[in-house]
């Protein structure tokens, strides 16, 4: 499992460090008012920093780069009734056994154009290639390569993905609709995806 614990050490910390200067930036307030208010909204909007977006919540828009060298926006499928993200990554068993049911989903519902599949190669642009030509996963399905900055991540940081295989579904309105993590059956898989696609009839 991938989790990023130096990120949040720090987050924790610049907040814990925001908290100590609130006395002192309240007696310099006395003489500017409005830079309490400014501190106030800062503190009241902390946990929202860098918090990854929810079921329900509007899906962060991306554009990443394809395995091939090719670009692909979260916005080029506008108007498909949903999107699969499928978060994999190198020496992932779990992400093998995902492989043939995101195959089958292919066929039932992209092949129509009411689904359009992705998957997200949780590495740098050498290990996307390496796991392209391992062949477990369907080539109908662009692989994007993951924008990797030291410990961030900014697909898999920005819908929570601490772990692989990791998979978001996003319905028509751009908003999150389903998560889920580790193995999964078509059956789990086809309920997901139908109820997304009652939600926009």
């Amino acid at each position: 499992m991938r989790q990023n614990p130096r990120r949040t050490a720090r987050r924790e910390e610049a907040g814990s460090q925001l908290g100590r200067n609130v006395p002192q930036l309240a007696r310099l307030s006395r003489r500017s008012g409005w830079f309490l208010v400014i501190v106030a909204l800062l503190l009241s909007f902390w946990p929202e920093i860098g918090r990854p977006a929810d079921v329900g919540e509007a899906a962060k828009p991306f554009d990443f780069e394809t395995v091939d060298g090719g670009v692909v926006r979260l916005s080029d499928f506008q108007g498909k009734e949903a999107v699969l993200l499928t978060f994999i990554s190198i020496s992932c068993f779990e992400c093998d056994e995902v492989g043939p049911v995101i195959s089958k989903a292919i066929d039932e519902y992209q092949r129509s154009g009411i689904l359009q599949v992705l998957f997200v190669a949780v590495a740098n642009k050498r290990g996307a290639a390496w796991i392209a030509k391992t062949g477990k996963y369907d080539p109908r399905a662009p692989l994007l390569v993951e924008k990797v900055s030291g410990d961030a991540l900014e697909a898999a940081d920005s819908y929570g993905a601490v772990a692989t295989p990791f998979m978001v579904l996003i319905g028509k309105e751009g908003r999150i609709e389903w998560k889920h993590l580790g193995r999964v059956d078509f059956d789990t898989l086809e309920i997901a995806i139908r109820k997304v696609l009652q939600s926009t009839r």
